[in-house]
């Protein structure tokens, strides 16, 4: 049986990773899950989905000791040459007692995941021990044009055998700016944004409902804390979105487990009963319900793009440059009163033709499934 060992250490991780796990499960695959940094999947609704419906789907919670040794060895191994065989020997037999926890673990040679990050977390010395393949993939689309602005040496992440981008431009930053070796660089598009992947939570996923009717439902996504943006300004649109008659309001909190910028809902005590703070609605549901999505700074709006939502791109509330900013598919806002113009004046902004740009980022300009993309890439690693 065809086996992957999948890390996960945060929300986010589950959101991306998501659409694969289903793939490999629904094509047979033995997939373990690994939470890592105490992350609790028992609250994910994407795991309990694939839990509840898929019998060869495990998830190991292995023990700190493990996990210790597991990271202090990789640092170790790293000061020698781990490619030479009587070095992995040596490693082996001090690896020996920990043979109990890996025997199932490592049973028909998987592949390992883990998302982009640092190498040497929880069982890359392992992979390196057993010869496993090692890929890190990515969050999303990362939709900052101006994210690195000088270089960065990330080249030991190299040791990974595959590092999965987005796209040509994207792989051009990683190997131009962050000197990762441009051999281990390939691009997969967004498995999370493509269409059928959308279609699918929309099957497991609760409906959403807040506010009257026959009211505009404006649903804005707030960005990160890190994404440089302009608290005051994003503090006076949320009041003066407020003060538009007959809409419903929905805040979005970024789903990033640190550093989340929440912002005051003291000025808006007037207004509950038209403005609702979430944290925990699934996006997805969330855009379903929409009429009109405000965002700046976050990749989610592929999802409003896919459901043809009318979306808005308020750049000015952050100092971030982004693929949006030139894009044609999206209706731009400049200042505070080119928003509530759109909103007001609603049927005279439709939602716009976005399939060119879907196909460009979200599938490379290839009309093939990212989601079938990345299942045939890893198909062939297998028995290697």
């Amino acid at each position: 049986m065809n086996k992957a060992i999948i890390h996960i250490r945060e929300n986010n991780d589950c959101d991306h990773f998501a659409p694969i796990i289903f793939k490999l499960l629904e094509s047979e695959w033995q997939v373990v899950i690994i939470p890592m940094y105490g992350f609790n999947y028992k609250n994910d609704h994407r795991i309990n989905f694939l839990l509840e419906n898929f019998h060869n789907l495990k998830v190991y919670n292995l023990p700190k000791i493990y996990s210790l040794k597991s990271t202090f060895l990789f640092k170790v191994l790293l000061r020698f040459n781990y490619e030479n065989t009587l070095i992995k020997a040596i490693f082996k037999i001090i690896n020996f007692p920990f043979k109990v926890f890996e025997k199932d673990l490592f049973h028909n040679n998987p592949s390992l995941i883990w998302d982009w990050g640092n190498p040497g977390r929880i069982n890359h010395f392992e992979a390196l021990l057993y010869e496993r393949p090692t890929i890190a993939f990515p969050h999303g689309i990362d939709i900052f044009l101006n994210r690195y602005k000088e270089k960065i040496d990330l080249s030991d992440r190299s040791i990974y055998d595959f590092y999965f981008l987005n796209s040509d431009f994207h792989i051009d930053i990683a190997a131009s700016l962050l000197n990762i070796n441009h051999q281990k660089l390939f691009k997969i598009g967004s498995p999370r944004f493509s269409k059928n992947w959308i279609s699918k939570l929309r099957e497991f996923q609760n409906s959403f409902n807040f506010g009257k009717k026959d009211s505009k439902k404006i649903l804005y996504f707030l960005p990160h804390a890190d994404h440089a943006p302009n608290f005051q300004e994003i503090e006076d649109l949320i009041f003066k979105l407020t003060n538009i008659d007959n809409i419903s309001l929905v805040l979005k909190m970024s789903t990033r487990q640190k550093n989340i910028f929440i912002p005051s809902s003291s000025r808006l005590s007037k207004n509950t009963d038209k403005v609702y703070f979430d944290f925990d609605t699934p996006s997805t549901s969330l855009i379903e319900w929409s009429d009109i999505v405000i965002n700046h700074g976050s990749s989610i709006v592929f999802d409003a793009l896919q459901l043809s939502k009318v979306v808005i791109h308020a750049s000015f509330l952050d100092k971030l440059n982004t693929i949006f900013d030139e894009s044609d598919c999206i209706y731009h806002a400049d200042n505070f009163d080119d928003i509530c113009e759109i909103i007001e004046s609603s049927d005279a902004y439709p939602a716009k033709n976005s399939s060119q740009f879907l196909h460009k980022f979200v599938n490379c300009n290839n009309d093939k499934e990212p989601i079938d993309e990345v299942y045939n890439f890893l198909l062939s690693l297998q028995g290697k």
